[in-house]
């Protein structure tokens, strides 16, 4: 069961959102992940979410919110029309977008409010109809440009024109080439009705016409355009200048280049040639957007915009040269996440969506929503908080009781935070941590004299430069010492360390994908050590694999259990093998015994107090033990025959193991039984399952991290979004009452509540000498049904509103939780 004096909350990160506009009432739309805007909750549609801020405000429109609560489908973007409506586009004909009863393909048209407008219903084009980008023309009819399948399930890309109920216009005709992965990506009107597209296609009416054509209003080509772009070109985002030029980001051959175009589609040869964006990965369109001075703002995934840095929105002057004058690194370079969505506001400034970036200076807390100056300065108080459900990746604790986590999260349990947090024993966080990373924590180790290691994808920790490693003191503060000199990856300005692990003379292990050595273009590494002293790296540890995917498990005299999947452990030999051990020094230890495994997903591993080895992924046998998913080796590396462990249901993957100290083996793992997922099992110590273990079900999915406290509570780290049907995600803490006897645990603090039973009100004194946080008080199933931060040394509680019944008072001091039981008549 949760445990009732562990803080039940949520845990959230920064959302994307894929789109951002403000309309012409000065409302903003946002179409993202989110789950939360502005510290409201947001119903969920589908992948992408729907939401409306107020016109100069950055609060959710309640009454849009209400009516949009029943949206359904998988949304890709809106586009505002000119009466005020909304145009839905959807994912693809197998995902229909529904509300209040109206079910449409493609497309959805909703009212200024929020609710359906039953009048359109582009059922002519459906269910084949996938969009990509709609314009609206003056007169109301919409053309639409993306895929459209044929009949027989081919696709082919398509422009169509619908009519204001959408039916289709039968007097538009465009026929395009029809490749296997030719599509229309973006339709843009000119002000004389001719229609530009552009996209990933060859012929137009049976003309060659590569990524880039004009149309006639009719819908025919107009043969007096023509780009001639080179083979293998495909176009992105387009902008049309007030003079008629086309602005066009094209891709291909290995290049990103934004061109200028006259009316013609000839090449405009006063914009400066050559200016590539550049950098690993640079593969990301747009979007474009004009200024009224005619400069151009270009979003990109590129490093590099004719061989000088950027960050990820960049501006250009009208000669196509960069404009130094604009703060082209105010979105902090970081190649794998940039933004989606770009608009020019009427007062000038800049509104941007995206993927979560660090706005303002490379080591900010990343964000998905921003407004930006017109000269590119971030504006952090004029857009609001867009988040979703986080997760928690690691868990470690303090000899203290307190617990350091980190994952993906930009707030717990109602504090905000940086990817790093420290508990107090009952859950709460500790104001006194503000450390904060500016990427995700996917490893937390404790080292022996209380200074924490932290590894993952970040390039900035309290605000110094610390490139996916980097070490704290006790209290919190960055150790400046211990610098691990790592260079960015490929297009991100990270490395990515997956774990740390500790060996007993204090160096350090790494797995993931990184860099330590000198040369930034060198070949990432993927398992290494550096020194405990000072985080440089040790030239002594040669592992003897390369390969990749790896968790470590060290044993206590030193030598290094290494879990993968079919690796590679010698020059030109493939060993199927799920596990190895490596020497101190990174040489294989030949006295490990190698069993072939056939599996399918990476391992994790887990030791316990006799030196036996547990091993987990998705196999039916371990070598000649008929053992599903998790095997159990001994000290030599056999496989131990007498056991032999059974799940039930579907086990997908397993993604955590922890021995208990009765011997019974935790399991995470998604697991579907019936018509439900379960993310944590247990075993009995011969392998069978524990079919008593969490009757009610426990975490979700995607359990990841798994601790064992000393008084037999588990705690569970991940991705999952409920626990027992709860709404708790992320940590949570479950007790068993099967692990080891414990005495029952003394109250922390003094704690006087009278009187007992309490009717209208419930009356308090606490110990002020032990710094009282938060006073709580729980129903039967650990709900929060009331909470106050902050009480005072004596306080009353108002419960004339709450059911009869028994309650759990808890108390958060700074040393732990002191609770008890309260009747209310």
């Amino acid at each position: 069961m949760l445990d009732p004096a562990f803080a039940i909350g949520r845990v959230y990160a920064p959302a994307l959102v894929g789109q951002a506009i403000q309309l012409a009432d000065g409302k903003r739309v946002l179409v993202g992940t989110f789950s939360r805007v502005a510290g409201t909750d947001v119903a969920v549609a589908g992948f992408y979410n729907l939401a409306r801020l107020l016109a100069g405000s950055t609060q959710l429109d309640a009454g849009f919110q209400a009516n949009v609560a029943g949206l359904r489908g998988e949304i890709t973007q809106v586009v505002p029309l000119a009466n005020g409506q909304l145009l839905v586009l959807g994912l693809n004909p197998a995902s229909l977008l529904q509300i209040g009863g109206i079910s449409r393909v493609g497309l959805l048209r909703l009212n200024t409010d929020g609710t359906a407008d039953a009048a359109f219903s582009p059922s002519a084009v459906a269910p084949t109809l996938t969009p990509r980008s709609v314009v609206e023309q003056p007169d109301g009819k919409l053309v639409v440009g993306g895929f459209l399948g044929a009949a027989n399930g081919t696709s082919s890309p398509a422009v169509v024109r619908l009519n204001t109920d959408g039916t289709v216009d039968a007097s538009f005709q465009t026929l395009l080439s029809n490749g296997p992965s030719d599509e229309v990506k973006t339709v843009l009107l000119q002000p004389d009705g001719k229609i530009i597209i552009g996209g990933n296609f060859t012929t137009v009416q049976s003309q060659p016409r590569r990524a880039l054509a004009r149309l006639l209003p009719t819908g025919a080509l107009d043969t007096g355009f023509n780009a001639a772009l080179p083979a293998g070109t495909q176009a992105g985002s387009l902008a049309l200048q007030p003079d008629g030029n086309l602005l066009a980001l094209l891709g291909g051959n290995g290049t990103r280049t934004l061109r200028r175009l006259l009316p013609t589609g000839a090449a405009d040869a006063s914009w400066q040639p050559g200016m590539n964006f550049g950098g690993p990965n640079a593969s990301y369109f747009g979007p474009l957007a004009l200024q009224a001075d005619g400069k151009v703002l270009v979003a990109t995934s590129a490093l590099l915009y004719d061989g000088a840095p950027i960050g990820r929105l960049v501006r250009l002057l009208p000669t196509g040269a960069l404009d130094a004058s604009f703060a082209n690194q105010t979105a902090a370079a970081d190649g794998e996440r940039y933004p989606y969505s770009l608009q020019v506001l009427p007062n000038g400034q800049l509104l941007v969506g995206g993927q979560p970036v660090p706005f303002g200076s490379p080591g900010a807390q990343p964000t998905p929503l921003a407004v930006l100056s017109a000269g590119g300065v971030y504006l952090p108080a004029a857009a609001p908080t867009v988040q979703q459900l986080g997760s928690v990746l690691d868990v470690v604790r303090q000899p203290n009781g307190q617990l350091l986590v980190g994952g993906d999260f930009n707030e717990i349990n109602g504090q905000a935070a940086g990817y790093v947090a420290r508990l107090d024993a009952n859950g709460t966080p500790d104001p006194a941590f503000t450390t904060a990373c500016n990427g995700v924590v996917n490893s937390v180790a404790l080292q022996a004299d209380g200074k924490v290691l932290l590894a993952g994808r970040f390039g900035y920790v309290a605000g110094t430069v610390r490139r996916g490693l980097a070490r704290l003191l006790p209290g919190g503060a960055l150790d400046g010492a211990f610098a691990p000199p790592l260079q960015p990856v490929d297009n991100s300005s990270s490395s990515q360390i997956q774990q740390v692990a500790l060996q007993p003379d204090g160096n350090v292990l790494l797995t993931g994908y990184f860099n330590l050595r000198p040369n930034p273009a060198a070949r990432p590494q993927v398992l290494a050590r550096v020194l405990g002293t000072t985080g440089q790296p040790d030239p002594g540890f040669v592992p003897a694999d390369s390969t990749g995917g790896f968790t470590l498990r060290v044993q206590p005299d030193g030598r290094i259990l290494v879990g993968g999947a079919s690796r590679r452990l010698a020059p030109g030999a493939i060993r199927p093998v799920l596990v190895w051990r490596l020497l101190p020094s990174g040489a294989l230890d030949n006295s490990f015994a190698l069993t072939p495994v056939d599996a399918t997903r990476e391992t994790v591993l887990a030791l316990d107090a006799s030196g036996r080895i547990y091993v987990g992924n998705k196999f039916s046998a371990y070598g000649a033990v008929p053992t599903s998913d998790v095997a159990r080796l001994l000290p030599t590396g056999a496989p131990d025959a007498s056991f032999v462990a059974s799940l039930s249901g579907t086990v997908y993957s397993l993604t955590a193991l922890a021995v208990q100290p009765n011997g019974r083996v935790l399991v995470g793992a998604d697991i579907l039984r019936g018509n439900a997922y379960y993310g944590l099992a247990r075993l009995l110590p011969m392998g069978a399952e524990d079919v008593g273990f969490l009757p009610g079900g426990g975490p979700g999915l995607d359990v990841v991290r798994l601790l064992v406290q000393p008084d037999g509570a588990i705690l569970t780290a991940g991705t999952f979004q409920q626990v027992s049907g709860l709404p708790v995600n992320g940590l949570a803490r479950l007790l068993d009452a099967h692990v080891l006897a414990v005495a029952a645990p003394q109250p922390l603090a003094r704690l006087d509540a009278w009187p007992v039973p309490a009717h209208d009100y419930l009356h308090l004194r606490l110990d002020a000498a032990a710094r009282p946080r938060q006073v709580q008080l729980l129903d039967a199933l650990g709900r929060a049904v009331l909470t106050q931060s902050t009480p005072l040394s004596e306080l009353t509680l108002n419960t004339s509103g709450l059911p009869r019944g028994v309650y759990v008072l808890r108390v958060g001091y700074a040393a732990g939780t002191t609770n008890r039981r309260v009747v209310l008549e």
